[in-house]
């Protein structure tokens, strides 16, 4: 049985919404996933990982890959997980409830996360103003050469050869 008053005093709500994105991705998910989903990094996942297992509520194993990279880990909902999110465990951690210490950390979390999307997007616009930039110079050069080659043409044409 699911103790909530002492999940609610054990889990952060990090730790908490990891056992959400677990939900939401049908009971299981790695941690690339995970950390796509939050934008948090490995340590900060796999620290919540170790305590949502020490609680009980998933288990972890190491995934697969086909390369010579660590594979993810992977995070499974166990029945005592579904359980404390079915007796409402997520739903007692609503943002009315989080200290202003958590929510000042959220707030930066998704300021960090939308500095980094906002740089990502100026890096790729560079990038193509460069290829544009190419591509239109040697355009030019392509209609140099074939003004260079009708003007050939026509003086070929002049003198008969």
């Amino acid at each position: 049985m699911v103790d909530l008053a002492q999940l609610k005093q054990d889990l952060d709500w990090k730790a908490v919404a990891l056992l959400d994105e677990l939900r939401e991705n049908g009971g299981q998910a790695n941690t690339t996933q995970l950390k796509h989903a939050t934008g948090w990094n490995s340590s900060v996942i796999h620290y919540r990982y170790d305590k949502l297992a020490d609680a009980g509520l998933v288990t972890t194993r190491k995934g697969h890959t086909d390369t010579d990279r660590i594979p993810p880990t992977v995070a499974t909902l166990t029945d005592e997980g579904q359980q404390a999110i079915e007796d409402g465990l997520i739903d007692s951690f609503n943002l009315d409830q989080l200290t202003v210490r958590d929510l000042k950390e959220k707030t930066e979390h998704h300021d960090h996360r939308f500095s980094r999307l906002e740089n990502q997007m100026n890096e790729r616009d560079s990038h193509y103003d460069k290829r544009i930039a190419d591509l239109e110079t040697r355009m030019e050069e392509i209609e140099d050469a074939l003004e260079e080659i009708a003007n050939q043409s026509t003086i070929d044409k002049l003198f008969d050869r």
